[in-house]
C-alpha cells in the first residue's frame, strides 16, 4: 500500500469513528472571502475536524509551505501564533455538522514533484488536494486547496487546484475545482 493510501485509510478511520464533535476554522490574514448564504469560505489557515477517533486538519503547513491533510490539530501544522480561530457562532453552516456521522469520504490527489536535497534530485509523490465528506443528515463538507481569478467587487471564480494557494470550504454545494493541467 502506498503512503497516500495509508494516509487515506487513517483519515477515513477517524471520520468513521463516530459523530463529529467539533469543527474549528482558522485564519491567518485579515482578509478572506465568505458567502454565508452559500456556506462558502476561501481562507488562509485551516479547518480542524474533531471526531471520537481523533482530529483531522487541512491546514497551511509551516514546514512544507503548502496545504496538508493531516491527523493532528491545526497548531501542530501551522507553527506561528498569528492565527485567529473563528467563533463557532460565526460559522453556523459548519457548526450544524457537529453531532452527525460521516457516511463517506472522497479524496482527490495530484502528483507533486519535490526537491529532495541540495543536489536538486527530485521525487514525485501523491498529495491530497481535496476531500468531500458526506454526512448522515444529507449534508456535505468540501475542503480543497485552490487558486482563483478575481475581479473587482466579485467573489473568486475559475477555481483551480493549488496546494500553495488558499483553502476552499463549502457546506452547501460541491464547487467545481479545475485541474491545473486543464
Amino acid at each position: 500500500m502506498t503512503s497516500i493510501e495509508n494516509q487515506q485509510k487513517e483519515l477515513e478511520s477517524i471520520f468513521l469513528s463516530g459523530a463529529l464533535k467539533a469543527v474549528n476554522l482558522f485564519q491567518v490574514n485579515d482578509k478572506y472571502f465568505h458567502l454565508p448564504e452559500k456556506g462558502l469560505w476561501i481562507i488562509d489557515g485551516g479547518i480542524e475536524l474533531v471526531f471520537p477517533g481523533g482530529t483531522c486538519c487541512v491546514g497551511w503547513s509551516t514546514d512544507y509551505e503548502s496545504f496538508v491533510f493531516e491527523k493532528v490539530a491545526f497548531d501542530f501544522i501551522y507553527l506561528h501564533d498569528n492565527f485567529v480561530q473563528f467563533d463557532p457562532q460565526s460559522i453556523p453552516s459548519l457548526s450544524q455538522l457537529v453531532g452527525h456521522n460521516v457516511l463517506s469520504a472522497n479524496f482527490k490527489s495530484i502528483d507533486v514533484e519535490s526537491v529532495l536535497d541540495y543536489t536538486m534530485r527530485t521525487e514525485t509523490e501523491k498529495k491530497f488536494v481535496e476531500m468531500v465528506l458526506e454526512f448522515d443528515n444529507h449534508s456535505h463538507l468540501q475542503i480543497g486547496a485552490v487558486t482563483y481569478s478575481l475581479e473587482k467587487n466579485e467573489f473568486p471564480k475559475d477555481l483551480i487546484i493549488e496546494l500553495h494557494g488558499e483553502l476552499l470550504v463549502s457546506t452547501q454545494e460541491i464547487i467545481e475545482i479545475g485541474d491545473v493541467n486543464d
